[in-house]
């Protein structure tokens, strides 16, 4: 069935968790940017705003927003810089993440109300925000009273990013085919990269593993389904973003589960619990193996996956 802006039932519920997971990672976000804002030592608060970029990146990624997934990846390398002190948030910098945390929460917003238009009519908005971040890595924060290296950067920030195509599809600001590719071989290989998908999935597993068992000791705890699914999409979507193609089938195929069981089409009973709750054994494995930056491990694990996939 489709809906009237041409969009069907399964994209709309996929626009609507996207813009639940950006509400709820922005404020994440937002409330730690307001925390350094009023104390620049509270640099604790970095590595809970650089997982909550990183999944709405994740996320982005699941509903082909190329717009967004780039200006979470912006801002999550921004905030990798600060947390390895190689940059200094300075309030500026502050003001600009969270001027990209408004533009996120509109640009899900829209995209749920199948508004194609939005991105091109922002194009302009997006491309500075991103430069601005860009730059914001590349100057040292404190310019030192001078007046022409400021107003250099400010040029820079306001000129469209070298790295963002003219032409925008309705969801798309498009990198390269070759760029998506070096930088898809370059994330599986990064191991602050791999031990971010660790940290991820592991607290998502951790989720789906309570859940489970809760269901398993009472299956008519239906409230549970709605984490479970929220946990299966964020792993689907860090995968996603390392091209875990084997380690996305599953998530997703849990995923789908879950969806299915909310909405009554399917009964999970102890065989099907017992079953998934080998799927997130293996996920825990795979996460494991990635923290380490153990590729065989990673390897084995991974194509172990592919066989609980089958029927």
């Amino acid at each position: 069935m489709t809906e009237a802006n041409g969009q069907d039932h399964g994209d709309l519920s996929m626009l609507d968790l996207f813009r639940s997971d950006v509400e709820i990672h922005t404020e994440t976000i937002t409330d730690g940017l307001l925390a350094l804002q009023a104390n620049p030592d509270a640099l604790d608060r970095i590595e809970a705003m650089t997982r909550a970029a990183h999944s709405i990146r994740g996320a982005a990624q699941i509903v082909d927003l190329d717009a967004g997934l780039k200006v979470a990846r912006t801002m999550e390398e921004c905030l990798i810089a600060a947390q390895k002190g190689e940059v200094s948030l300075s309030s500026d910098q502050i003001n600009t993440l969270l001027r990209c945390v408004d533009l996120l929460k509109r640009m899900a917003e829209a995209a749920y109300k199948g508004e194609p238009e939005w991105i091109p009519d922002h194009q302009e908005e997006i491309e500075c925000l991103i430069a601005a971040i860009i730059v914001s890595q590349e100057t040292p924060p404190d310019f030192g009273g001078d007046i022409s290296s400021q107003e250099e950067a400010r040029t820079a920030a306001e000129a469209p990013s070298p790295q963002t195509e003219s032409s925008l599809s309705p969801h798309a600001v498009k990198a390269k085919d070759v760029d998506a590719s070096l930088e898809e071989t370059a994330l599986t290989s990064d191991p602050a990269m791999l031990d971010l998908f660790r940290t991820e999935t592991q607290d998502n597993v951790a989720i789906l593993n309570d859940g489970l068992l809760a269901l398993g000791d009472n299956p008519d705890a239906p409230d549970r389904l709605e984490s479970l699914m929220r946990a299966a999409h964020s792993i689907r979507g860090a995968a996603r973003m390392m091209s875990f193609d084997d380690v996305t089938k599953v998530a997703h195929a849990m995923e789908e589960c879950f969806v299915a069981s909310q909405k009554g089409e399917i009964s999970l009973v102890a065989d099907q619990i017992d079953i998934l709750l080998r799927g997130v054994d293996m996920l825990n494995q795979i996460a494991e193996a990635a923290g380490e930056g153990d590729q065989n491990r990673l390897i084995v694990t991974r194509k172990i996956s592919n066989r609980w996939l089958r029927p």
